[in-house]
């Protein structure tokens, strides 16, 4: 059954046609070419499709996309500071770090770990590394991700005290 839904992606809202059964990761990918988001295991259990929604992560791959109207969602393609070219402390600290190896499991991670310091802005090292268990990379051993994320966690919270 084609449902008519409109999705907040990146501060732009988008009116599409949805089939029921059709994934928000689908929708984001094959119809609006926000290719970033990525797909692996399809089964919510890798991290790889990691969006946020209304501010906290979400598997898209196994999240409807009629579900996710009315949410406010970001992806990687919108993860720039305030919508500026700047890039998000979570992107400049994994460029720094060298933390991205081939790539394809970075989107999702960065999208669950931006969410994760928006929330927990001083968390230690020992929950970074928890909050980063839902991200599968099979090409490091997180050792440059985790160095990446005390980096990231490390100039937000500069960021945050400058503000205050």
């Amino acid at each position: 059954m084609k449902i008519p839904i409109i999705l907040n992606v990146n501060g732009t809202s988008h009116a599409v046609i949805v089939e029921s059964y059709w994934t928000l990761a689908y929708v984001l990918r094959d119809m609006l070419r926000l290719t970033g988001t990525k797909v692996a295991c399809g089964t919510g259990d890798c991290g790889c499709c990691t969006v946020i929604a209304d501010g906290r992560a979400i598997l898209s791959c196994i999240t409807l996309a009629a579900a996710a109207e009315g949410m406010k969602i970001e992806t990687i393609e919108g993860l720039s500071a305030d919508g500026t070219r700047e890039l998000h402390p979570v992107q400049s600290a994994f460029a720094e770090t060298g933390a991205a190896q081939c790539g394809f499991c970075i989107p999702g991670m960065m999208m669950n770990m931006k969410a994760f310091l928006d929330e927990t802005p001083t968390c230690t090292e020992e929950e970074l590394r928890r909050a980063l268990g839902g991200n599968i990379c099979r090409c490091t051993g997180y050792a440059k991700q985790v160095e990446a994320l005390v980096k990231a966690r490390d100039s937000i919270r500069r960021k945050q005290r400058a503000r205050h």
